[in-house]
């Protein structure tokens, strides 16, 4: 007679049950567990795992999809300003300016201000 499969892996289970998007997370452990007992082995566990939480991500970026082009943009446009604007000899280094004028450098750099130019344009295309 064949001996008892061990458990799965404990941080595969926990990644499952606790950082998946989606729905029924309870459901689809169980399932995989059960799989695993059959016969299946750790590695195939994890790409389960790695599987379901890639559909689950992806499903909620089709849901969630203006946050999500939003949220590249915003990362995006400060990259590109930042880029651009060290090309012209503009120092983004505010930290070794004295103290009254790095508070006003960092309050009013043209990073902050190119993004709260794109703020508006990005609102009124949703």
């Amino acid at each position: 007679m064949k001996a008892p499969k061990s458990d799965p892996p404990n941080s595969a289970v926990w990644l499952l049950r606790h950082t998946c998007p989606g729905g029924d997370n309870e459901a689809l452990t169980g399932d995989l567990i059960e799989r695993f007992h059959e016969g299946q082995t750790a590695a195939w566990f994890w790409r389960q795992v790695f599987v379901a939480f890639l559909v689950g991500v992806l499903g909620e970026i089709r849901l969630r999809w203006p946050h999500f082009i939003y949220a590249l943009a915003g990362t995006a446009v400060p990259l590109v300003v930042s880029s651009s604007v060290r090309g012209t000899g503009f120092s983004m280094h505010w930290w070794v300016l004295p103290w009254p004028w790095s508070q006003l450098v960092l309050e009013f750099s043209p990073i902050a201000i190119l993004a709260l130019m794109v703020l508006p344009v990005l609102g009124l295309h949703w």
